[in-house]
């Protein structure tokens, strides 16, 4: 157990961490840092694995500051922090990665800005696999995770839900020039952002799903499941689906009103069963582009 300890200067509270470290069974809690990292503080090159049941939790200053390589296994979890900025449950700086594998979990964590799971920066990546979550955290926006220019990869049973941007957008993701690509049976649902737009993910960059990939149950006013934005994209294929989302206005699946900005959706097929008020029903599914 690894607690009660502070930081030097603004980071790193609990593990300071410049090599390769391995935590199996391990809890850390109630350490601070000034800024981030109460819980551990990742140095670029360095890497951590978490396995077991190791959890970090209610540390002052979010859980983790990553400028290497964490990677999350077996029932390893990163919960219940409260964070005056962004990326409660991890911060990922730039190149940094994020790996989560086995039943590992994110969850629980409140920011008071953006990405209250997880926050991404330039070229930072996160990989999904297995039945590894990011569930009930909260953000203005971003609930889930916030993309910066960064990627998301889900794959096998991956799962991001019950999040919540509580002011603005992408409940369970909001990606800014960062892609997200969902296979196999990967899952975005349950989210919400009632105040914006995207319940599941809102993005104005590539999103591919593929698989038996699934975004379902998620709540916005526009684009409840999906909203793509600017110069976004959405592909889909194979039994990929968007389907029982909600949106308060329009587009209960789908919002995407670029030109070209789909490839391989369907309304009423792979978008299906959404819903919208009675007074736009032609958008319970998609609200799309439609020339001229």
């Amino acid at each position: 157990r690894i607690t009660g300890g502070t930081g030097t200067g603004s980071y790193g509270g609990g593990i300071y961490n410049s090599g390769l470290m391995t935590l199996i069974d391990v809890v850390i809690t109630s350490n601070s840092a000034p800024s981030h990292g109460g819980g551990i503080l990742i140095l670029p090159g360095a890497t951590v694995v978490l396995g077991g049941t190791t959890a970090i939790f209610g540390n002052d200053g979010g859980g983790v500051w990553n400028e290497g390589t964490l990677r999350m296994g077996g029932r390893s979890v990163i919960r219940d922090h409260q964070l005056t900025g962004s990326g409660a449950g991890i911060y990922l700086t730039t190149s940094a990665v994020l790996r989560m594998s086995g039943r590992s979990r994110i969850t629980g964590n409140t920011a008071t800005l953006e990405g209250g799971g997880v926050y991404a920066t330039l070229a930072s990546s996160i990989e999904m696999s297995g039945r590894a979550a990011i569930s009930g955290n909260k953000g203005t926006g971003g609930g889930g995770l916030l993309l910066s220019g960064a990627s998301l990869t889900m794959s096998r049973l991956a799962l991001i839900s019950t999040n919540t941007a509580t002011s603005s957008s992408g409940g369970g993701v909001l990606a800014s020039e960062g892609t997200i690509a969902l296979s196999g049976d990967a899952r975005i649902t349950g989210n919400k952002a009632l105040s914006g737009d995207g319940g599941g993910i809102r993005t104005d960059s590539a999103l591919t799903l593929a698989g038996s990939a699934i975004v379902s149950g998620n709540k916005a006013r526009y684009g409840g499941g999906v909203l793509v934005s600017g110069i976004g994209t959405i592909t889909m294929s194979d039994a990929s689906l968007i389907r029982g989302n909600t949106a308060s206005v329009m587009g209960g699946g789908l919002h995407a009103a670029a030109e070209g900005a789909t490839t391989g959706v369907v309304c009423g097929t792979n978008v299906r069963q959404n819903s919208a008020p009675a007074n736009v029903p032609l958008f319970a599914d998609c609200f799309l582009f439609q020339p001229g």
